[in-house]
């Protein structure tokens, strides 16, 4: 952040009480005295614009801080962003199926139904101003990726559990409910004893369910919610599992659909499963 104040070049006069001359500064040491005072009041600007958070503009612009963005877990507990993104990419897709047939052309195809969407942003985390350990605020955001056990619905014995879904805040901008399906978090930054204090994390947000959030979507999307987890026991395989929560073995392919399966047999004990709710 650069901040310039510009001065033209200054002469004083001044008359002491106790002497009914006058004397006239030297231009030179009144102009040396006003660059110091410039330059104390521009450090102190930009300490305090920075302490309220705000932020520069190219051509020495400068902007008012925003709102804060934050994450709200579905508990309702929120982790602030300690600064606000430069931009959210949003992505969303549809299904289209056609069956090639020998000695045919190219296959007409088939809506089969929208795709979840997804959010892609990277935040930023600095605590060098206090020197704290930046994890106070990454590790949080880390654990939105276990198992969450007391969630509703939630049961250990039968492995129905899944991490919970935030929703994106910013201002007036509000994401749909979403899992966390993928983060990259990047330590950028230490103090001489080791402790990280600066850190980017990259997260890739998926939505939970039906949601009108940055535009209307097809009612009738099909767009499955993962509102239970299975965690793949050893010699389990997916027409077991189908018919463990569906009641019909034969739905195995919608466990392979919903967890992008290609190869139905080498299911990884341990592995964990979205289990969609089936249209009725």
């Amino acid at each position: 952040m650069t901040t310039s104040v510009q001065h033209s070049p200054v002469s004083a006069s001044w008359t002491a009480p106790d002497d009914p001359g006058s004397r006239t500064l030297d231009p030179e040491v009144m102009d040396e005295l006003v660059d110091r005072v410039v330059e104390r009041i521009e450090g102190r600007v930009v300490e305090e614009l920075e302490r309220r958070g705000r932020r520069g503009l190219p051509g020495g612009v400068l902007m008012a801080s925003t709102e804060k963005a934050f994450l709200e877990i579905e508990s309702g507990e929120r982790l602030p962003c300690l600064f606000n993104p430069a931009q959210l990419a949003i992505s969303r897709s549809n299904t289209w199926t056609g069956e090639s047939m020998p000695g045919r052309g190219v296959p007409r195809l088939r809506y089969a139904g929208a795709r979840p969407g997804t959010m892609a942003v990277e935040l930023f985390f600095d605590t060098t101003n206090d020197g704290s350990d930046v994890t106070k605020y990454t590790g949080k955001i880390l654990a939105l990726m276990d198992v969450d056990s007391s969630l509703p619905g939630s049961n250990e014995t039968t492995h129905n559990a899944r991490p919970p879904y935030v929703t994106f805040h910013w201002g007036d901008l509000h994401s749909y409910k979403a899992v966390i399906a993928h983060l990259d978090l990047t330590f950028t930054y230490f103090s001489s004893a080791g402790t990280p204090l600066r850190a980017t994390l990259a997260l890739v947000l998926r939505q939970y369910e039906e949601s009108k959030a940055f535009g209307p979507q097809n009612p009738t999307s099909g767009t499955p919610r993962p509102h239970r987890v299975h965690r793949v026991q050893p010699g389990e395989t997916l027409d077991r599992i189908a018919a463990r929560y569906y009641g019909d073995s034969t739905q195995w392919r919608a466990l392979a659909s919903a967890n992008g399966i290609e190869d139905p047999l080498a299911l990884r004990p341990g592995a964990q499963l979205s289990i969609p709710q089936l249209e009725v």
